[in-house]
């Protein structure tokens, strides 16, 4: 049985870059809510592109989960607030960050596509052939038999129908080329995809690098970890390891957490997430942003270790259990615990040790 069908299929060529996501968040939203006309208007300004093109761009942000239907932060759009920036590209916090939210939202395209550009060899892809040559549609095709095949409820199933119907139809240039750029150029940006002009036509081909005098194909390697959509189910599940796999794809040198050995230093990252990730009213954080938080600075300086969202949960249920009057869960409106407030004193005593 898969749990979510990882694919956008409503795109717009001009909403294909991560960083549009972070200014959509940094400069444009918050933990309040705001109007649509507020947010589209600040758009405009910050980014530059067209009132549809924000249109879509809204839509996709509430798809990936980073901000509500009232467009205030959700779980993920706080975890990218606290992210660092530069304004040269995407931070490796960042591109492990996007990597998991593009993954889980439009894995299957995502996936598909960079098959697609794989098999292309060293040469890669001329858009303009590839998308006269129908493949578009062909990614499309197989994204819908791929779930076909594992998916029998009727809403997922109707969807799918609806992504068949549309690779049979015939697209003109610019539709495919709406329909081709968001799935790709997010691949760019991330370091696994190279872009380049050929005359008048774009190329892109698979990124290569050099590690420990090899070569190696960052295409290839993040296929090697994230090779078809169906696995993703469990990737992004409670016990998953996406951390694992991201850390390999990005060639991080990381070593695994022991979270009896380094409780201390995780207490104190979580201390540190909580305390930027709560409302100021409540004083609750949601404990996916914490999660996410957490597993991502874990990879980099000065820890350079590896923890997935089971080991922070792990942890936090400890700190619970060593000081329950201090630190406890809420559960959201169907009874899941979503949630986590610490008190002040236990927030303070923790940060000034650190």
């Amino acid at each position: 049985m898969i749990d979510k069908l990882r694919f956008v299929l409503n795109t717009h060529e001009q909403v294909c870059h991560p960083r549009q996501l972070s200014l959509l968040v940094k400069d444009c939203t918050s933990g309040e809510e705001k109007s649509i006309d507020q947010l589209i208007s600040c758009l405009k300004d910050k980014i530059g592109i067209n009132p549809r093109a924000c249109e879509f761009l809204v839509n996709l942000a509430l798809r990936m989960e980073i901000i509500e239907k009232n467009l205030h932060w959700a779980s993920r759009g706080w975890v990218i607030s606290r992210l660092p920036t530069n304004k040269t590209g995407l931070t490796p916090e960042e591109k492990v960050t996007y990597l998991k939210y593009y993954l889980d939202t439009d894995g299957a395209f995502i996936i598909n596509f960079l098959k697609e550009l794989v098999q292309s060899g060293e040469e890669g892809l001329k858009m303009a052939q590839f998308l006269s040559d129908g493949g578009v549609e062909r990614v499309f095709t197989k994204t819908a038999e791929e779930y076909m095949a594992e998916v029998f409820e009727i809403s997922p199933r109707y969807e799918l129908s609806k992504l068949l119907l549309s690779s049979e139809k015939n697209y003109s240039d610019k539709v495919r080329t709406d329909k081709f750029l968001p799935h790709i150029e997010p691949l760019v940006d991330l370091g696994f995809v190279d872009r380049d002009r050929i005359g008048n036509f774009l190329r892109y081909a698979p990124h290569f690098g050099s590690e420990n005098g090899l070569i190696v194909s960052y295409a290839s390697r993040l296929l090697s970890q994230f090779n078809s959509a169906l696995s993703l189910d469990e990737v992004f599940s409670k016990t998953g390891d996406f951390f694992k796999k991201a850390s390999v794809s990005f060639g991080l040198a990381v070593h695994k957490i022991d979270i009896s050995k380094d409780y201390s230093i995780l207490k104190r990252e979580i201390i540190r997430a909580y305390s930027e990730v709560r409302d100021d009213y409540f004083r609750m954080a949601r404990l996916g942003s914490i999660y996410d938080l957490v597993c991502t600075r874990f990879l980099f300086a000065p820890h350079h270790k590896l923890c997935e969202e089971s080991e922070i949960s792990q942890t936090i249920q400890r700190m619970n259990e060593l000081s329950e009057d201090k630190i406890r869960f809420h559960v959201d409106d169907m009874g899941v615990r979503r949630y986590v407030t610490i008190s002040e004193e236990y927030v303070k005593n923790e940060l000034d040790e650190t």
